[in-house]
């Protein structure tokens, strides 16, 4: 506490449990939390949170099983703090305490949601991961091509093989994003029909009226489906075109599906691909690029 201060009266009880929760002080957890509180001595000293700086220390006696304010000293130093009303301070210092004397354990130890988030995507397996959804993903792909080469072969050899290996991926990848995987931890309340499913019928251009009612793992195996769709068409447009090379024509455009189709199932879609669905994308031959 600066010299430049003044004292402020003050006159209110807190009662055992009022007084035990105050003297458990508060640590702030995110940005908008804007205090920082402990008790030593029977005094409650208040800081910023954002400066450090000490503003106010309220002073207690006992009173029979609890504690009575008796006297605040409250900064008065420009630059620290701006209020200069005595009564507001008064004012402003007993909503404190009683919101301090009153706040439960679980508000004390909520976290920020960032750093909530950062936790829960470094769980392994987490959908928040992006290599985890990629992971997910590439096998994918890979079945959807290898179909399309079986699709192109004279007597189609492994067509059968190569069709079952896309719909078993298919549902490996609807059910862990829809939360019917345990081995794949979700991502808070983004894995519902309102949210991802959302996200799922505009990015993968279905029908909203016609997925409105169904369930998270229907529209995610469709939406799937809506993406093997489009990369078989990608791979046959790149077939007939003579100056295609693999490398430097389909896979890199490839490679943009997939990372639309993450961030679609990951909710990033408006970062990364603003107004952009699985229509929008194509592939263009190298003469016309």
């Amino acid at each position: 506490m600066p010299k430049g201060r003044v004292t402020i009266p003050l006159d209110f009880h807190l009662n055992r449990q009022e007084a035990q929760c105050l003297k458990l002080g508060f640590i702030p957890r995110m940005m908008e939390q804007k205090w920082f509180a402990y008790f030593e001595a029977d005094t409650l000293f208040e800081h910023r949170s954002w400066t450090g700086f000490c503003i106010s220390q309220v002073h207690f006696v006992p009173d029979g099983e609890g504690l009575r304010a008796t006297h605040a000293e409250v900064n008065r130093t420009l630059g620290q703090y701006s209020c200069t009303d005595d009564r507001e301070d008064q004012r402003l210092i007993t909503e404190r305490i009683q919101q301090l004397a009153h706040m439960s354990y679980e508000d004390r130890k909520q976290e920020d949601p960032f750093v909530s988030g950062l936790k829960q995507a470094l769980v392994p397996n987490s959908l928040g991961n992006p290599e985890v959804v990629k992971g997910l993903l590439d096998p994918y792909f890979m079945a959807i091509l290898q179909k399309r080469v079986a699709l192109s072969k004279p007597k189609q050899e492994g067509l059968l093989d190569a069709y079952k290996e896309e719909a078993r991926l298919n549902t490996l990848v609807a059910k862990a994003f829809a939360g019917e995987d345990p081995d794949y931890p979700v991502i808070g309340t983004w894995h519902s029909p309102v949210n991802l499913g959302a996200a799922a019928i505009g990015g993968f251009d279905l029908d909203p009226d016609y997925y409105a009612d169904e369930n998270l793992f229907c529209i995610l195996t469709e939406g799937l489906a809506g993406v093997s769709m489009k990369v078989t068409e990608m791979a046959k447009d790149f077939e007939q075109d003579p100056d295609g090379d693999l490398k430097r024509d389909l896979l890199p455009k490839l490679g943009e599906v997939l990372h639309f189709v993450s961030s679609v199932l990951m909710g990033t879609q408006s970062v990364f691909f603003p107004g952009r669905s699985l229509k929008t994308f194509t592939y263009i031959p190298t003469k016309e690029s």
